[in-house]
């Protein structure tokens, strides 16, 4: 059985297609208008290198904060949120050029399939699993499209290389994509990348990407249908903000979709858990920076509370059939019955905002 034959929720169209996409101040909330080639001198910030004067500037007429555009990529985030992500920045890079998870342009470009007989079996198994999250998600994000046949408008937080982003734009839904990480290989770098097209006019950008935060979205309200979080929020500094952010940019009737995020049903097996994958990447790597963000994993009853606060319905989707489902709920029993550490989980797990029309 595959995920498209899995029975699916019932759940509300989609309130609007695409529309532009506004901008706020994640410093002091103000709208922000369009990007200048030039600040206003008075408002020209020190350190800002020369080369960043050669683009486009975002300037709050509120605070008058600038954000630069540097290499094509806006960094809408405030000057504290990149201090403080920067160990965890080291960390991921690290892990991630040690696992063998940099991957070549051409094969981004094709994820979540992976070229055969290229990667290790643990690597294999976890592309094949997002694989099956993927084909879930998408079942959803289809029944979520309007009678009328307008597009979604769908944000992606923690896009890293984007390439989720870039099979749902190839899809024709409007999407933007967000994350801390600019890094050419394992961040929006690689992203941006992937959201340049030829065009008529030379090259164009297919999808939008944007250096953000989860915890200060930098978007006004209720403009998007869909925010999509793929084995991000449980890096979120902080899952509650981070999830009230989700809510405040969803249009009614919109929801928030989390793929590939590992659940526990208590804090102690996620933290055992966590901790032994620390100490493997010390000793591996020498890194030891993860925790300057988030938590790495997420309990399920403080999930399903932290929705509800956010005015989101909660549902848990199940990503595989009911054959692997039970063969991973004994797995999890007899784990239990020698006292063993905590699986986890990873449904699809749905939060729907009120409001929409059905």
């Amino acid at each position: 059985m595959t995920a498209d034959t899995l029975p699916l929720p019932t759940i509300p169209k989609p309130v609007s297609g695409g529309r532009p996409i506004r901008y706020r101040c994640p410093a002091c909330e103000h709208p922000l208008p369009d990007p200048m080639a030039v600040p206003p001198a008075a408002w020209q910030p020190n350190g800002i290198p020369p080369a960043a004067r050669r683009e486009a500037h975002f300037a709050c007429p509120a605070c008058h904060t600038i954000y630069s555009v540097l290499n094509g990529l806006p960094c809408l985030m405030v000057e504290g949120d990149l201090w403080e992500a920067e160990p965890f920045l080291e960390h991921y890079e690290k892990v991630r050029e040690g696992e063998g998870l940099a991957f070549p342009l051409d094969t981004v470009r094709a994820l979540p399939d992976l070229p055969p007989d290229t990667c290790t079996r643990s690597l294999t198994a976890l592309w094949r699993h997002r694989r099956d999250a993927y084909d879930r998600l998408l079942a959803i994000l289809r029944i979520r499209t309007s009678l009328e046949g307008d597009t979604l408008n769908i944000l992606e937080l923690g896009a890293g290389t984007g390439w989720l982003s870039s099979c749902l734009h190839a899809l024709g839904y409007q999407v933007v994509a967000t994350d801390i990480c600019r890094s050419h290989r394992h961040g929006l770098g690689m992203a941006s990348q992937l959201a340049i097209s030829p065009g008529a006019g030379g090259r164009e950008s297919s999808f939008l990407c944007i250096q953000a935060s989860m915890e200060r979205l930098p978007f006004v309200d209720q403009q998007f249908d869909v925010v999509v979080a793929a084995a991000s929020l449980h890096y979120a500094r902080s899952v509650t903000r981070a999830v009230r952010e989700a809510a405040r940019v969803l249009a009614p009737g919109g929801a928030i979709m989390l793929v590939d995020t590992p659940l526990y049903e208590t804090a102690s097996g996620g933290e055992a858990v966590v901790a032994r994958h620390l100490a493997e990447q010390r000793e591996r790597f020498g890194s030891d920076g993860a925790r300057a963000v988030g938590p790495c994993f997420l309990v399920r009853a403080d999930l399903r509370r932290t929705f509800a606060l956010a005015g989101l319905r909660y549902q848990e989707i199940p990503v595989h059939g009911p054959f692997r489902a039970a063969g991973g709920e004994a797995r999890r029993w007899i784990r239990r019955a020698f006292h063993r550490p905590e699986l986890a989980t990873m449904p699809l797990v749905l939060g729907e905002k009120e409001g929409g029309r059905c």
